[in-house]
């Protein structure tokens, strides 16, 4: 496999608000350190595997951002 790196992973939420019972939706964006955009997308599909409400991957791209500092 090829070096990692940061990607940049778009995930779309879709649920129902339980006060208004109107349907909510937020995209939310994940930074996933990656082999390539497949490897990515397999990484945040087993972070949402086992949630309630509807959700999908809308977008993967490589970051510009070379290291993340903790």
């Amino acid at each position: 496999m090829s070096e990692n790196a940061y990607y940049l992973v778009r995930v779309r939420e879709e649920w129902i608000d339980e006060k208004s019972g109107k349907v909510k939706i937020e995209v939310k964006q994940k930074l996933v350190k990656a082999v390539s955009v497949t490897d990515s997308e397999v990484k945040v599909t087993k972070l949402y595997n086992g949630v309630t409400f509807d959700w999908a991957i809308i977008g993967s791209n490589v970051s510009k951002i070379d290291e993340v500092i903790e």
